[in-house]
């Protein structure tokens, strides 16, 4: 019988964010900070240059966010939840767990690539993929999850492996992977990054067929 998943890791980080930030005035400096940062960079970010973006006065700006540095905050908490939606989207597309696990290290391979296109996402990579990697390790094992679950009760999770025990498993992989060069194989070739997914992580997670 699959284990009871624990109440701490079983939650959607998007929801407290989604209803309490990203509606009314905190939502719209958020988003008006997230856009001054992809014209402009993180380093010249200011609260005045968001309140410009936002239409807002400077005062109305620290009436919902104190300084700076929280403000930047929310803005990587923002970017940490539309990443477990991308997460989300790839996952559901997949029915075997294989899959799935294979699409969550695309997608996350993808998104920090990105980051060398873009000045905004390059300069929060530091921070949120330092910093904010144990917000980000709990964000994708609530995108797994739910998968994990299923796939323990259809037979294909490894006999014996607990749920949360696989759903962190899966989220360090995904998380590896995704923002760590390849010794092995070509970090920047999706087709060698799933070879080696399906070698490495793959036969770990899943019971033979």
């Amino acid at each position: 019988m699959p284990e009871p998943i624990p109440r701490e890791i079983w939650r959607d980080p998007r929801q407290k964010l989604e209803h309490h930030e990203l509606t009314g005035t905190k939502g719209l400096i958020v988003d008006a900070a997230r856009r001054f940062m992809m014209q402009h960079g993180l380093r010249r970010l200011t609260m005045q240059g968001v309140a410009d973006v936002a239409q807002l006065s400077r005062a109305a700006v620290y009436l919902h966010y104190s300084d700076r540095d929280a403000l930047v905050e929310k803005v990587l908490e923002w970017s940490i939840i539309n990443y477990t939606a991308m997460l989300r989207t790839a996952i559901d597309e997949h029915k075997l767990l294989s899959e799935k696990v294979v699409a969550a290290v695309a997608v996350a391979r993808a998104a920090y690539d990105a980051g060398e296109e873009s000045a905004w996402l390059n300069d929060i990579r530091g921070p949120l993929y330092s910093v904010e990697s144990d917000k980000i390790l709990v964000a994708i094992m609530n995108a797994v999850m739910p998968s994990v679950a299923a796939s323990a009760k259809s037979g294909e999770l490894r006999q014996g492996l607990p749920i949360a025990t696989a759903a962190e498993w899966i989220a360090r992989a995904v998380h590896s992977i995704g923002v760590s060069p390849g010794v092995t194989f070509a970090s920047k070739d999706p087709r060698d990054v799933e070879r080696f997914v399906r070698l490495a992580v793959i036969p770990g997670l899943v019971n033979p067929e």
